[in-house]
């Protein structure tokens, strides 16, 4: 079987106002999967990666470990090696990879290992319909051990109930075959709390069909459609009554926070929902990237209020 290595770009990230860099990180990730499908040994050099966003290290995480599991339904398997920052050439990077736990989810290489990352709080877990429950209540356990009001840890997961609900009943629609493979309704997340700042995280991946895969776009454009599917009180099926993630965290966000951003990052469009100020706004860009990231990427960050 034939080898290659594939190096990570020195700045690893999505922000749509880095292109450069973008583009070399979305490329490095599509990279990943098109020569996993050929059935090549990949060595992933991370080493030189200085500096890294959560949304991309969480989409790497997915990655892998995607091929992870793929890899062990083929008769002739890749070989995967990961090569990491040191803490003398890079201490940067090492800090990136090793210090935060990110190590640690990029090795998993069973659900042992999986479910693991949640027993030990790591900042990057993973999920599945069948561990979905689990997730809900480890999620609710990580809630509530921040000092925060009884109200704000109660919408806060309800937001994250949604929004992972939602990847379950949604994302992999038209994947069946991929479902089977990486576990149904799969989906990779991060979050944390930074207490001096009273910020919440919450990233949430999926490897799905896409939201324009999974609702009806009824003659819109792909930047309507997607506006619209993001809109409080629609869902995926068109009905009003089913919750999903989007309305819950626009909820807290109208209710309990100083400032907030939702970014959405689904086939090649960008949906951005800022809240400052007691002002909302909203818009749909199509981004400019020669090859989009497969799936759904949601990134929610919010300052919360003090309590009174």
């Amino acid at each position: 079987m034939t080898s290659i290595t594939l190096y990570s770009p020195t700045i690893f990230t999505f922000s749509e106002t880095d292109k450069v860099d973008r583009e070399r990180s979305i490329e490095f990730i599509n990279s990943l999967e098109t020569h996993f499908l050929k059935g090549v040994d990949i060595t992933i050099d991370l080493s030189n990666t200085i500096d890294a966003y959560a949304e991309t290290t969480l989409v790497l995480f997915a990655q892998i470990h995607s091929m992870r599991c793929r890899n062990r339904t083929k008769k002739k398997q890749n070989h995967i090696q990961i090569i990491y920052p040191t803490q003398d050439s890079n201490p940067n990077g090492y800090a990136l990879f090793i210090s935060t736990g990110l190590h640690s989810a990029l090795e998993a290489s069973s659900e042992e290992d999986i479910i693991a990352l949640t027993t030990r709080n790591n900042f990057y877990q993973s999920g599945n319909s069948d561990r979905f429950d689990d997730m809900v209540l480890s999620n609710w356990e990580m809630i509530l051990r921040e000092e925060i009001s009884i109200e704000q840890q109660f919408l806060l997961h309800q937001g994250v109930s949604e929004a992972i609900l939602n990847v379950k009943n949604h994302a992999y629609i038209t994947k069946q075959s991929l479902c089977n493979k990486i576990g149904k309704g799969r989906w990779w997340q991060c979050s944390w709390y930074q207490r001096s700042k009273r910020t919440f995280v919450f990233l949430v991946y999926d490897m799905g069909c896409g939201i324009l895969g999974s609702y009806s776009k009824e003659n819109l454009t792909d930047t309507e459609c997607l506006r619209e599917a993001m809109t409080e009180g629609y869902t995926r099926y068109n009905n009003r009554k089913r919750g999903k993630g989007s309305e819950n965290i626009k909820q807290v966000i109208s209710q309990n926070v100083e400032t907030e951003r939702l970014t959405v990052y689904t086939d090649n469009l960008i949906y951005l929902f800022q809240y400052n100020d007691g002002i909302a706004s909203d818009r749909c860009v199509t981004s400019q990237v020669l090859a989009p990231i497969n799936g759904t990427l949601v990134v929610w960050t919010l300052t919360l209020l003090e309590d009174e």
